[in-house]
């Protein structure tokens, strides 16, 4: 399945990934002056993913 734009191929393995960031900026649109610091933010505080969980098959 190709798409032009933000995903260039849609896979059905990560399409909860991609609704999700989706979801994460459509609720963060209006309020850009602090869309990077939370971000650092939640990088920060959420752990590494391993190797092996983000190769998983769905």
């Amino acid at each position: 399945m190709r798409y032009m734009g933000t995903y260039h191929a849609l896979r059905p393995k990560y399409l909860q990934r991609y609704v999700s960031e989706f979801c994460y900026r459509f609720n963060r649109r209006f309020d850009l002056a602090v869309l990077v610091p939370r971000l650092i933010v939640a990088a920060a505080r959420t752990p590494p993913l391993s190797y092996r969980l983000a190769t998983l098959e769905a």
